[in-house]
C-alpha cells in the first residue's frame, strides 16, 4: 500500500540525497551547481511528504497551495521503484487534495528532456512557458464545469495497464 506521510528530520536526508541521484544528470547537463543547503533552506518552508510502499521509503513529494492553485515543487520516486504507477498515485491524491481544497490547477516544472515531460503530456498537461531548460506544466481541474480529460483519467480507478497503453497512443 503506498502512503503519503508527513517527513521526520532522517527523511528529509533521504530526500535530498534522492533528489540529487534522480537529478544530478539534468544538473550536469546544465551545468547547475548541486547545492544542498539551497534545497534545505527552500523544502522545509513547503507541504512535504515520504511516499511509502509497505512502510518503505520509495520517494518524496514536495507541494504548495497557492490563490487557485496547487505547484508541485517536486515528485522524487526511488530508480528501482520508478515505472510501476507510482507518480500516477501520486498524482491522484493531489486531484483530490486540490478538490477537497477547491483548487484550479497543478503547476509543476520539469526538465525540457526528462521522460517524466511526455508522462504529464500523455495526462493532458499543457506546456505554459520554457526558461531556459525547464518546462513549466498546468492541468486544469475543471474548465467550465467539465472535467478535463487529465483529471477524468487521474480520478478514474486503475484499469490495468491495457488503460495506460491506450493513453500513451494519444
Amino acid at each position: 500500500m503506498i502512503k503519503l506521510l508527513p517527513p521526520s528530520e532522517l527523511d528529509y536526508e533521504f530526500a535530498f540525497d534522492l533528489m540529487e541521484e534522480n537529478m544530478k544528470k539534468y544538473y550536469d547537463l546544465y551545468d547547475i551547481t548541486w547545492d544542498k543547503e539551497w534545497l534545505r533552506k527552500n523544502f522545509f518552508d513547503k507541504e512535504n511528504y515520504v511516499i511509502t510502499k509497505f512502510d518503505e521509503r520509495i520517494g518524496f513529494l514536495s507541494l504548495e497551495k497557492k490563490k487557485n492553485e496547487l505547484y508541485v515543487h517536486t515528485i522524487q520516486v526511488c530508480p528501482q521503484s520508478q515505472n510501476q504507477r507510482i507518480g500516477l498515485y501520486v498524482l491522484r491524491t493531489l486531484i483530490k487534495m486540490m478538490r477537497d481544497f477547491r483548487l484550479q490547477h497543478i503547476i509543476c516544472r520539469v526538465f525540457k528532456d526528462s521522460p517524466v515531460l511526455g508522462m504529464y503530456e500523455r495526462l493532458g498537461f499543457e506546456r505554459i512557458s520554457q526558461e531556459h531548460f525547464l518546462i513549466s506544466l498546468s492541468c486544469e481541474l475543471n474548465n467550465n464545469n467539465r472535467e478535463s480529460e487529465a483529471t477524468k483519467f487521474l480520478t478514474q480507478r486503475p484499469t490495468g495497464r491495457a488503460t495506460m497503453r491506450r493513453l500513451a497512443l494519444r
